[in-house]
Parts: C-alpha cells; sequence; structure tokens
C-alpha cells in the first residue's frame, strides 16, 4: 500500500513538473516572437495552445504582455489614422491601417476601428459624389438650352443631335439622384439641402416626382420657417440682454439648418464684433 502511495505521488510531481516545463517553454515561445517583433505569431501560438496550457501562470503573463504590446500599437494607428484624416490625407491613413492588416484581422477592436474609418472614407466618397452632381446639375441647366439652339442652327449635325440626346439622358438620371437625396434630406429635417437641390431637379426634369417633392418641401418649409423665426427672435432675445456668447451659438445653430440665411449672418457677425470689442476692453484692463 505504501509503495502505491509513493507512485502515486512521484506520478503527480512528475506530471507537476511536465506541466510547469511546458508553461514555461510556451512562454518562453510567446516571449521569443514579442522580442522579434512578430505580434501575430506571438498570438497565433498562443491562441493555438490548450486552455489548461493558457491557464498556466508563465503563459498568463506572457499574454499580459502581448495584449499591452497589441493595445498600444493598436491606440498608436487609430490616433495616427485620425490625424491624418483631420488633415484630408486618407493615403496615409489607408497605408497606416494596411500595414498592421494582420493585427486589425486578429483584434476585434481593432477590426471595429478600421470598419468605421472605412466607413467614414465612404461616406465622403458619397459626399463628394453628391457635391459634384450638384455642380453637374448647374452646369447642365446652363449648357442644355445652349445645346438646343445650336442643334436646331445645325439639323443634320448627326453628332450633335446624339450629344444632345446623351445629355438630356444625363440630366434624367442626374435630376432622379437630386430628388434622392432631396427625400432623403427631409427625411432627417434637412431642409436648406432640399431646397438647393429640388429646384434644380425640377429645372432638369420637370416631371410627376419633382412636383411631389416641391409639394412636400413646401410643406415641411412652412413649420420650418416658423422654427427658424422662433430660433432668431431667440438670438434677439439673448443680444438684447448682452448674452452674446448664447446669442452668438444661436446664430451658429441657425446657420447649420440654414446656411444661405443672410439676415442671420449679419446679426452673427454684429455679435461677433461686440465679443471681440469686449475682449479687447478686457486685455485692456489687465
Amino acid at each position: 500500500m505504501q509503495k502505491l502511495i509513493y507512485a502515486l505521488l512521484l506520478t503527480h510531481l512528475c506530471a507537476c513538473t511536465f506541466l510547469i516545463d511546458s508553461d514555461v517553454r510556451s512562454a518562453q515561445a510567446i516571449d521569443s516572437y514579442l522580442a522579434a517583433g512578430n505580434i501575430w505569431a506571438a498570438n497565433n501560438y498562443y491562441e493555438g495552445l490548450y486552455e489548461t496550457q493558457k491557464r498556466g501562470v508563465a503563459v498568463s503573463n506572457a499574454h499580459v504582455i502581448l495584449t499591452a504590446k497589441l493595445s498600444e500599437i493598436r491606440k498608436k494607428t487609430i490616433d495616427a489614422a485620425e490625424a491624418a484624416v483631420k488633415v484630408s490625407d486618407w493615403k496615409k491613413a489607408i497605408d497606416l491601417y494596411q500595414e498592421q492588416l494582420p493585427l486589425v484581422e486578429m483584434d476585434k477592436a481593432f477590426n471595429t476601428s478600421y470598419q468605421n474609418f472605412l466607413k467614414k472614407q465612404q461616406r465622403e466618397r458619397n459626399n463628394l459624389r453628391d457635391s459634384f452632381i450638384v455642380t453637374r446639375a448647374e452646369y447642365l441647366i446652363d449648357a442644355i438650352p445652349v445645346m438646343i439652339a445650336d442643334q436646331q442652327l445645325n439639323p443634320y449635325n448627326r453628332e450633335k443631335e446624339q450629344q444632345l440626346n446623351n445629355v438630356k439622358q444625363e440630366s434624367r438620371k442626374i435630376a432622379s439622384r437630386l430628388l434622392e437625396l432631396s427625400f432623403n434630406a427631409m427625411r432627417k429635417e434637412d431642409i436648406a439641402t432640399a431646397r438647393t437641390m429640388i429646384p434644380l431637379a425640377k429645372k432638369l426634369d420637370d416631371n410627376e416626382a419633382a412636383a411631389k417633392a416641391s409639394k412636400t418641401l413646401s410643406t415641411l418649409s412652412q413649420s420650418f420657417d416658423e422654427h427658424l423665426e422662433k430660433m432668431i427672435e431667440e438670438g434677439i432675445r439673448l443680444y438684447s440682454r448682452e448674452q452674446y456668447d448664447d446669442a452668438l451659438r444661436t446664430w451658429n445653430e441657425i446657420l447649420f439648418l440654414d446656411p444661405e440665411n443672410d439676415k442671420v449672418k449679419d446679426h452673427k457677425a454684429r455679435t461677433q464684433k461686440v465679443l471681440q470689442s469686449l475682449e479687447e476692453l478686457k486685455q485692456q484692463q489687465r
């Protein structure tokens, strides 16, 4: 019986020694990858371990270091990419993420940040495309009458006739896109954008959809204008009470909703002059 107990103890000690050795060797392997700057390989090695091995003290400690290094690189990359985007250096931001792509695919938080970056990039592309559509619409509104007159003077010029047909087809597509953007804007209560786009769409293709959009805009504009008037009254009230900072905030809010409101631009300019004079007076008194 005694021999059996000794045998069991010896077996247990051997097993413990093996587990400790295995834990140390695994931790050393992770450390060697980290020392070489290969975080992806270190993480890949760690993920390939059994759960019992991952719970080892040495491996757990090595994993803490691995996680810290990954977090450091993730933060550094995200911060640098965001700084690049702020100055419209999209190439640098893309290069930063591409350089760390193995880690991006490996780490959930890193990947989330990268996906958000890609969405932001796509939004910017859409904004540029929509801005181009407005510019192109304005050009076509002026160009089409000239092209029609030119084609009438040259009725047998098939090339000019084909060019005019192509431009008319393009104008209908642009008008359709403008109406789509207008309805999206009105759903978000962005009346200023709709007011810009719907008249352009009507001039390009005055159809039933354009008429419907104009009617919807007219209905929304009434309540929108009433809302703006109330905000303007509030701004004037704040200005008269010499609450200039609050008045300036109100003018900025109104101009965000209606960027072309000349009356509010005048109010804002006057308020800014008063604030500037007050600041200069404070500087003199110091």
